[in-house]
């Protein structure tokens, strides 16, 4: 049995706690599905989000449990945190901080792909302390803006990937926090009535460094120029639809920005090679001296 956070305040307060409350919200072009994705996605926090890194404890679909190591200032603080999934459309969040309970309760409803998320704070102590909580709440204000920052700019991805008619695996069987440690599932569904890339270039125009063509889904390519050798990238992430068009390199791949999956290069080239055709994962590459071509749509 899972209980929401007005039944654990309501216990708390027959133990003469005293419990204040504050609200934050956030209105984005995405759907309800993303806001879901987005905060049942158990890996993320310790890629994105800079002042939180986790270790886990325990994860199942519905629930995870993990140690915070959360900076403030110039000090790091362990926080216990417990969130369970009351439904594919609220999370409930518990942990305390010191000598105070915080329960929050994050929901999130759609219309027309615009999605409103509420995230309501409750903050309990002793009475003795109450008078500390407006500070507090200052601080989790602040907090929410900093996560936001990070976490909003997801979402808006695959909005934006929507509207460009791509889907998601976990838009019809929900996005649990379990499935999100799979980094090897494929969770980008592309369009069907996709055109596939064909670019021309002389071998000598293409620059040393990085080289974007087409759009930055799988409809596109990041080629990356050293001397005389070509790799070729994807620009998209078809595990959750991260852009790749920045993302750092580690020994010879890209890292997804968002949960740090290497992936390697779909095609390396030897531009010295005339008349030599490499293909790989729906991509075709072909040199004909002095030009290159390179056509294809991406599949991981």
């Amino acid at each position: 049995m899972k209980y929401s956070a007005e039944s654990v305040v309501k216990g708390l307060t027959a133990l003469n706690y005293v419990f204040t409350t504050s609200r934050q919200q956030s209105v984005g072009e995405y759907s309800s599905s993303d806001a879901e994705w987005n905060y049942n996605d158990v890996p993320h926090l310790s890629e994105v989000h800079e002042l939180a890194k986790a270790v886990q404890c325990a994860v199942g679909d519905k629930y995870t449990t993990s140690i915070v190591i959360q900076k403030i200032g110039p000090f790091r603080f362990p926080i216990i945190m417990n969130i369970y999934s009351l439904s594919s459309s609220e999370n409930f969040y518990f942990t305390t901080l010191g000598p105070y309970v915080l329960l929050v309760k994050t929901s999130w409803t759609s219309e027309n792909q615009r999605t409103t998320v509420v995230t309501r704070y409750f903050l309990g102590s002793t009475k003795f302390l109450k008078m500390s909580h407006k500070l507090v709440h200052m601080v989790l204000a602040k907090n929410y803006r900093i996560l936001m920052e990070a976490d909003l700019p997801m979402r808006h991805r695959r909005g934006y990937l929507r509207s460009q008619k791509y889907s998601f695996a976990g838009d019809l069987t929900g996005n649990s926090f379990l499935e999100s440690l799979n980094l090897h599932r494929e969770g980008v569904i592309p369009p069907f009535d996709q055109t596939a890339v064909f670019w021309q270039s002389n071998i000598n125009a293409i620059a040393p460094g990085t080289t974007l063509v087409g759009t930055d889904d799988n409809s596109g390519f990041r080629l990356v120029r050293n001397a005389d050798h070509l790799e070729i990238f994807p620009r998209i992430c078809m595990h959750a639809g991260a852009s790749l068009d920045y993302a750092k390199f580690k020994d010879g791949c890209v890292l997804c920005p968002w949960h740090g999956k290497s992936i390697a290069p779909i095609l390396k080239v030897d531009l010295t090679r005339d008349l030599e055709i490499y293909e790989s994962n729906g991509v075709k590459v072909k040199l004909s001296y002095p030009s290159v071509f390179i056509s294809g749509l991406y599949k991981s």
